[in-house]
């Protein structure tokens, strides 16, 4: 481990971390423009070309909730062995669910 190397590393993170919230905000970008409220299969190629797993499939969506409304979440477990829902930000963030 050497200086060098550690500042290789820092660079190439920040790369990481630019470019992964810039694809995310992209992406929760379209989703707001084509299918606000719907929540339609997401490309399964796309996901696979970013290091997603492809034995998994992956459903986004944006939501527009008015002061006086919630969002309300009805879903019938699918037949697999394990499944999950995610609720994010507009850069695909986990929410902190500590204080909601």
């Amino acid at each position: 481990f050497t200086p060098k190397a550690l500042d290789a590393g820092l660079s190439k993170a920040g790369l990481l971390v630019a470019g992964a919230s810039n694809m995310f905000s992209r992406w929760a970008s379209g989703f707001k423009s084509n299918h606000v409220n719907k929540l339609p299969l997401f490309d399964q190629k796309t996901s696979d070309s970013v290091g997603g797993d492809p034995n998994i499939r992956y459903y986004h969506s944006y939501w527009e909730i008015g002061e006086d409304e919630a969002l309300v979440i009805d879903a019938k477990p699918p037949k697999c062995q394990t499944w999950n829902f995610q609720l994010n930000n507009h850069w695909m963030e986990s929410l902190d669910y500590r204080f909601h």
